[in-house]
């Protein structure tokens, strides 16, 4: 039963960590996703240079969205003309209100482009996203000198996405348009840096650029060169940058080179490995196909031999089927199945406390002291004729022995009870699941139960358990042998259930006990010409309370014996309190109410004590930010979640 318990846990364990794999892998606090950006770039006469950005996003929790450019003014001078628009789903355009304040959380629909504290030019707007929205966003700037005038030639430099950005990019495009066109498209140069999957094409008046997919920390740049005087009103250096330029993108292009050579046979040898592991996955999937469907069938038949028993039944069964039965050996058989055995414990120790009390060795009276009544149990003192006591089975043993560590006075009421049972958790729930134990050799020794199928149906649980996992396992990567392993847990089960039965004895029994279980809820129905003696019920209603039907033979004795307002309580042990005391209740309701208190109480503090605790969780966005900046101009852009900057 340990292994079953270890192996269930493994599981549990698995699930809740595939869960919250899933589950992390789709929500992710503050962040941003663009599916297309794209650089609309027109270079001017004077050297400067107009930028459109179209942002194509998905905005997770982001109240702020920015980019922010170094200050470099050997690179540029200025930006100016900074402009945001909201773009619709109709292509009409919002333009959103400029403020010139500095903010880490701008206000919705507002933005500026001013220098921050930093020393950065900043372009921030607010977005108030809450959960997940797509937006389109358009930027416009104009950067001042952005080309570069020398003797030989005209140089633009750009990058676009620097190798710090966070954001992936789904496709990303630029076009990079001249002031006129060349008059000769070989005096017209231009490179692409970044990932091998990028593409640039020349023209005579524009450059073009587009890859398919950035991923975070990848940088793109374009650089344009001209020997034809295409920007005459911008400012000319008195210096040669051609060759410099031409040798600079060389030995660039050879390392590139070198790189794409390493990356294609990198992409060779994966190739090559995935081929070969395909065919040992085809391989392997059929050998274990042909395992799965072996064993199954084997199991299958292996299971049909087992003959599966069946429980007579008894429709009525008015006496007692063992005298010498507790409480705990009637509930093992009439909750058999399932494990209802072990969830009923705590009716099964009131039934207990009930037997205990029919045998004389303790007795129940109602305390009054407390602000309402309650149940007290006293030990009774038999020592000048122990020798005439009834026997105790060994699970009534326990109990009584728990009773007496409850208190030193030998009395104590169910409240006192359930703090012992909290204060002394461990020794309490030792015992209890001591009586588990005991109650299940008495059935074996009875031969009511054979315990030698236990590690049978211990090993066909392991068995089923394991197919399921390896099943879930391979199903990932192979659907028919995944299927096939998981049908294969069905025949463990099957054998499982049907080992996992009474004897012929104890299916009889069981049928007995179920049988006077019927007898007592219909009783009153019945048209008897003898009628139980009220002594007789009281020992009915310890077995009554083991089935959790007590209640219901209360209400049936009330009708069919008027005479229970008139006994007394010499006669009986207990009968006397269930209609004669102050107890808000029946008593046999607040004994089961209150044994349930204890039982839990100790449950709850075996828990608590056990070492688990939860664990502490924070969450929140953090300011996220996009990089762009390498050589070149560095820009930055993602989304944000904080509060102002002061």
């Amino acid at each position: 039963m340990n292994k079953r318990r270890c192996l269930i846990k493994i599981l549990m364990l698995l699930a809740i960590a595939l869960g919250i794999f899933f589950l992390g892998s789709q929500v992710k606090a503050g962040s941003i996703l663009l599916n297309h950006l794209d650089f609309q770039i027109t270079l001017n006469e004077d050297g400067s240079m107009n930028v459109t950005e179209n942002w194509d996003a998905r905005i997770n929790d982001t109240n702020t969205m920015f980019k922010d450019f170094k200050m470099d003014s050997s690179k540029f001078k200025e930006i100016t003309d900074v402009k945001v628009y909201r773009v619709h789903e109709d292509n009409t355009k919002t333009k959103l209100t400029e403020i010139d304040e500095e903010m880490y959380h701008v206000t919705k629909d507002c933005y500026y482009g001013l220098i921050n504290s930093n020393g950065d030019f900043e372009i921030a707007w607010g977005v108030s996203v809450d959960k997940t929205e797509y937006r389109n966003y358009q930027i416009q700037y104009k950067v001042i000198d952005a080309v570069k005038n020398y003797e030989d030639c005209s140089e633009f430099y750009w990058q676009l996405v620097g190798d710090e950005n966070s954001i992936s990019v789904n496709h990303l495009t630029a076009t990079i348009f001249l002031p006129k066109k060349v008059t000769d498209k070989n005096n017209l140069r231009a490179w692409a840096h970044g990932p091998y999957n990028g593409n640039i094409a020349l023209e005579n008046d524009k450059v073009t650029l587009e890859l398919d997919y950035l991923d975070p920390g990848i940088m793109v740049e374009a650089r344009v060169v001209t020997t034809e005087n295409l920007f005459p009103e911008a400012k000319t250096l008195s210096t040669s940058k051609l060759n410099t330029i031409l040798a600079e993108e060389q030995r660039w292009a050879d390392e590139a080179n070198a790189q794409r050579q390493a990356y294609i046979e990198q992409r060779q040898w994966e190739e090559k490995m995935e081929a070969i592991w395909e065919i040992v996955r085809i391989i392997l999937g059929i050998a274990i196909s042909v395992f799965a469907i072996f064993k199954f069938i084997m199991n299958l038949v292996k299971a049909g031999k087992i003959p599966k028993k069946q429980e007579p039944f008894i429709q009525y069964f008015r006496d007692i089927p063992d005298e010498t039965a507790s409480s705990g050996d009637a509930a093992f058989l009439y909750y058999f199945k399932n494990g209802s055995f072990s969830k009923n414990i705590s009716k099964v120790l009131s039934a207990t406390l009930l037997q205990l009390a029919l045998k004389k060795y303790i007795a129940f009276s109602v305390d009054n002291t407390g602000k309402k009544p309650d149940v007290r149990v006293n030990l009774l003192d038999y020592s000048d004729h122990i020798d005439t006591m009834p026997p105790l089975k060994k699970d009534e043993q326990t109990v009584y022995q728990l009773l007496t560590k409850v208190s030193k006075e030998k009395t104590f009421t169910m409240k006192e009870f359930e703090k012992y049972a909290e204060k002394h958790s461990s020794t309490f729930m030792n015992q209890i699941n001591k009586i588990q134990k005991q109650v299940l050799q008495e059935q074996n020794k009875l031969q009511n139960y054979n315990s030698k199928n236990t590690k049978e149906i211990s090993n066909h649980s392991g068995f089923a358990t394991l197919y399921i996992v390896f099943g879930v396992f391979v199903l990932i990567n192979m659907t028919i042998p995944g299927i096939l392993l998981l049908l294969n847990c069905i025949p463990h089960f099957m054998m499982k259930s049907k080992l996992n039965t009474l004897t012929d004895k104890g299916l009889e029994e069981a049928a007995k006990w179920k049988g006077l279980k019927r007898y007592m809820e219909d009783f009153s129905l019945l048209d008897e010409k003898q009628v139980p003696d009220l002594v007789l019920w009281e020992k009915y209603l310890v077995f009554a309370t083991a089935f959790g039907i007590a209640d219901k033979v209360l209400k049936q004795l009330k009708v069919k014996y008027p005479e229970l307002q008139q006994i007394d309580g010499y006669e009986y042990t207990y009968m006397n309190l269930l209609y004669h005391s102050s107890l808000n209740t029946a008593f046999l309701t607040s004994l089961n109410t209150s044994v349930n208190k204890v039982y839990m109480g100790g449950l709850s503090a075996q828990a608590a004590s056990s070492g688990y605790s939860g664990g502490n969780f924070s969450s929140g966005g953090g300011r996220r930010r996009w990089i762009l900046w390498r050589r070149w101009p560095a820009e930055e852009a993602g989304g944000r979640n904080g509060r102002k900057i002061k």
